[in-house]
């Protein structure tokens, strides 16, 4: 019997200060998949994507949709890596950009611009 499986990615609220260090140090796809996510997130936030997670938590309070999402991304960079690919992906608020992307349907660059233009939007509010 084929068991399918799902990832969900999550939207705000799950993030924590630290996020993601352990897979950084144990993963070097992760570090890879970090690296990428890195030049995106310094050319439309201006900052480092190491700063806001692990080392300014107050950096990590006002970015915190496009970390859940670089995080993410890089997580499941680690599971393909691992020969675990899901049947389907599916989202909730910011992870709805992250599945999007790994489903292939949005480039990283495109996911990360959406994900910085809705929090942009929501912050206006």
């Amino acid at each position: 019997m084929k068991r399918n499986a799902v990832f969900v990615f999550t939207g705000e609220g799950s993030e924590y200060f630290g996020m993601g260090q352990q897979f950084y140090e144990a993963y070097p796809i992760f570090q890879s998949a970090f690296g990428g996510c890195s030049a995106p997130f310094k050319k439309y936030l201006g900052i480092q994507l190491e700063e806001v997670i692990w080392r300014d938590s107050t950096l990590l309070l006002r970015n915190s949709p496009a970390a859940i999402f670089c995080i993410e991304f890089c997580i499941f960079q680690v599971w393909k890596s691992l020969g675990i690919s899901p049947d389907w992906v599916l989202g909730h608020g910011v992870g709805e950009f992250c599945a999007a992307v790994c489903a292939g349907i949005l480039s990283l660059e495109d996911g990360f611009k959406l994900v910085v233009k809705r929090s942009h939007l929501l912050n206006s509010l």
